[in-house]
């Protein structure tokens, strides 16, 4: 071979190899960083709506007890509607976070899922909210409360006292 052609062919080797190989793995390091930022901000916003939510629990200390210790709230009580608005604050948050399933570690998303369901089992407002409103929510968020449904209605049943029949005294 010449000169010119061993030139040649070097300079067709890294023109058609190896520059697009470098430029691959540019591309490859690129995604896998827009990748990170992506969950990054996906978890950020989570958190935001998780602190608007307690912001507001902050606010009015008197309103944790409908969310937290399965208190239910009249429709007449003064603070049904801030309640109502909390609720639907808190189920939107929830549906972020299965829409987002998988912009999360597995193990990370499933920190989360015990929170979803401990929330919606302790608040009549959320499930109320919930109930009137499933149809705006994604599969995934209704099989949850579904589960946490019949987690609630297993409860009952294990710690009411059998039914008694009408012919038996106590």
């Amino acid at each position: 071979m010449s000169e010119v052609s061993d030139f040649k062919f070097i300079t067709d080797f890294i023109g058609n190899i190896i520059i697009p190989a470098l430029g691959f793995l540019f591309l490859f390091y690129q995604i896998r960083q827009i990748n990170k930022s992506i969950k990054s901000n996906t978890h950020q916003n989570i958190y935001v709506q998780v602190q608007e939510f307690y912001k507001t629990l902050f606010q009015h200390p008197e309103l944790r007890k409908y969310f937290y210790d399965n208190l239910e709230i009249g429709l007449e009580h003064k603070d049904y509607e801030r309640c109502m608005i909390l609720a639907e604050m808190i189920v939107d948050q929830f549906g972020h976070i299965v829409i987002e399933k998988d912009n999360f570690k597995e193990k990370e998303y499933e920190t989360w899922k015990p929170y979803i369901e401990s929330i919606f089992q302790n608040s009549p407002i959320v499930r109320h909210f919930f109930n009137r409103n499933k149809s705006w929510y994604s599969d995934d968020l209704q099989k949850i409360f579904k589960e946490a449904t019949a987690s609630i209605i297993e409860e009952n049943k294990s710690t009411n006292a059998p039914e008694k029949k009408p012919n038996e005294t106590s």
